[in-house]
């Protein structure tokens, strides 16, 4: 089986499917609006530090901190933050630290799950093992609410 990295890059998509599951190289919604985003971190593996990329091509504030890019690590990030975004596009995916910060490459991916009270579950794959989505998992709470249906990155 051919890992997701290398079929991103090779059948020039953001998206395949494996095993029967869309998996995405990265999220991206269109933010009609300055939206208030609530980041819940459910789950990490411990086996390496893994992250959560937020990137806008306008600022993101978190707390007193703006950025265009914010990573929100599992080992030192609070459980749950409140991100504001900008009006405009927004893309979201998972990084994780081996000795450097590492994204897209093995068996990289994230299953995007629409839960039925609006929030974005976001389970992700590390790259190293194939089938473990679940090396981070983190919901994404949107206000105001947005159209669901993720936009082509």
């Amino acid at each position: 089986m051919t890992p997701t990295a290398d079929r991103f890059t090779s059948e020039d998509t953001d998206q395949v499917e494996v095993d029967g599951q869309l998996i995405h190289a990265a999220v991206t919604v269109e933010l009609a609006a300055t939206t208030t985003i609530t980041i819940t971190r459910r789950s990490a593996t411990r086996t390496r530090p893994e992250g959560i990329v937020l990137a806008s091509s306008g600022r993101l504030q978190l707390g007193a901190t703006t950025a265009k890019r914010i990573v929100l690590w599992a080992d030192t990030a609070p459980e749950a933050v409140e991100v504001e975004a900008p009006r405009g596009r927004l893309s979201i995916w998972n990084v994780w630290r081996d000795e450097i910060e590492q994204a897209w490459v093995g068996w990289a991916g994230i299953r995007l799950t629409h839960e039925d009270n609006g929030d974005l579950l976001l389970s992700c794959s590390d790259g190293h093992e194939p089938g473990t989505a679940t090396d981070i998992e983190v919901t994404l709470n949107f206000d105001p609410a947005l159209n669901l249906d993720p936009v082509p990155a």
